[in-house]
């Protein structure tokens, strides 16, 4: 695995399936950590297209967990995300306040984070496609040769 933005996202989102997959064991009272994978898996697919096409990634974006933020700046390159917006907002919530303690936090219950992974998953599809449209495939080759021409 080469450590990029995806490799790791799908890393991410294989820990939360497989913590879905699992029987919570008596005592453990939520989903919260699958929950939490599947957003940040969400950031991570998000952050590549920044990455690999090379766009302005300002310290502010590359250093946020606000999904919703990653989606208004991605949607000046590539409005097919704007599908995505829905999951987004859903997914941002999961990254702090049902992680940490607080007014705020509840436990995910199965339903929820079967819904948390089905959005990253959806996340993940529209990056794929991006990716592997080749109307950006010249975009794409003249991000590639200005990174490496450097």
């Amino acid at each position: 695995m080469s450590g990029n933005y995806y490799d790791i996202a799908r890393n991410d989102l294989f820990f939360a399936k497989v913590g879905i997959e699992a029987n919570l064991e008596k005592g453990i009272d939520g989903y919260n950590n699958c929950a939490t994978s599947c957003s940040q898996a969400a950031e991570k697919f998000l952050k590549h297209l920044f990455v690999i096409f090379d766009l302005t990634f300002e310290r502010e974006l590359s250093e946020t967990h606000n999904l919703n933020a990653l989606v208004r700046e991605l949607l000046k390159s590539f409005p097919e995300i704007e599908v995505l917006q829905k999951q987004c907002r859903f997914l941002t919530n999961y990254y702090f306040e049902d992680r940490y303690p607080g007014d705020n936090f509840k436990w995910v219950d199965y339903d929820t984070v079967k819904l948390c992974y089905q959005y990253a998953n959806d996340i993940k599809e529209v990056v794929d496609s991006i990716i592997n449209n080749p109307n950006y495939g010249q975009k794409l080759n003249e991000a590639l040769r200005k990174k490496f021409t450097k």
